[in-house]
């Protein structure tokens, strides 16, 4: 046998009371410090990268094109986050 684990931290976004979705800051803050802690530094900073990019009146730049799959999908996550966070 094997040990694992696996967390499944809180979905930033959910249905409200009202069934609107709505963002949890808290819930994305707490994931994204586990993310800093134990996650893969070029996915951390291809985010940043994206989220730095939506930020400036350029719209993304060189954060945007990524050889590998996962980077990609940093990316394409990132920009979701942006939208949810307001900033993008």
């Amino acid at each position: 046998l094997v040990p694992c684990a696996f967390l499944h931290p809180a979905n930033p976004v959910r249905p409200s009371a009202e069934g609107e979705m709505t963002f949890d800051q808290d819930s994305f803050q707490a994931f994204q410090t586990l993310l800093e802690n134990w996650g893969d530094p070029d996915f951390i900073q291809t985010k940043r990268d994206v989220w730095q990019d939506l930020k400036s009146e350029n719209g993304l730049n060189g954060a945007a094109s990524q050889n590998s799959r996962e980077l990609r999908k940093a990316v394409e996550i990132a920009v979701r986050q942006s939208a949810w966070m307001g900033s993008g």
